[in-house]
């Protein structure tokens, strides 16, 4: 508060300055012990120490986020779900990576396989879908705000399809996010 760095804060331009009074009163929070925590985008990241599931009666837990899952379950007094039927599961997991329902075939097919390797086989399915890359692409085109149009004052159409089927190509060949931001 008392030195002037290389760097001013706020900019001298932008002529808003900190009063005599301001200045005393930061001081004194300092001095009383004010407490500080670096920004979490400073910090080194590190690896969370998993937590055991000993005691935690949830056979389910087959990687380390169940662990963390199991963990925050049982601080919370709660217990996981049962095992959902067929139907319903690959109704969830269809609707979470496409947005849209299971076609009747692939619920038939599916509750026909008893089989535990029938679930990851329909993920890796529905993974490798157009309608799976269409349905994460819109989320990106949605912040990135496409349009097909230029709005409401110049409602007409512009070439800028391209660059939509280019980042849901991107989504279906799983291309790497730095390559895909770049």
């Amino acid at each position: 508060l008392s030195k002037v760095d290389d760097e001013v804060m706020p900019p001298p331009e932008s002529h808003k300055t900190l009063k005599p009074a301001e200045i005393a009163l930061l001081k004194r929070w300092i001095a009383e012990g004010a407490e500080y925590q670096e920004h979490w985008s400073f910090l080194a990241p590190t690896r969370p120490a998993v937590p055991t599931t000993a005691g935690v009666t949830a056979n389910w837990v087959r990687n380390p986020i169940d662990g963390f899952v199991a963990k925050t379950l049982t601080a919370s007094g709660l217990k996981p779900s049962g095992v959902e039927d067929p139907a319903r599961l690959l109704r969830r997991v269809t609707l979470d990576l496409t947005g849209l329902p299971p076609t009747p075939a692939e619920l038939a097919a599916f509750t026909r396989d008893p089989s535990p390797a029938a679930y990851d086989r329909a993920v890796d399915r529905l993974l490798a879908s157009d309608a799976s890359a269409e349905h994460f692409s819109r989320q990106w085109l949605d912040a990135v705000r496409y349009a097909d149009t230029h709005g409401i004052h110049i409602d007409n159409y512009r070439s800028i399809w391209p660059y939509r089927d280019w980042v849901t190509n991107a989504f279906k060949q799983n291309v790497p996010f730095d390559r895909f931001t770049i």
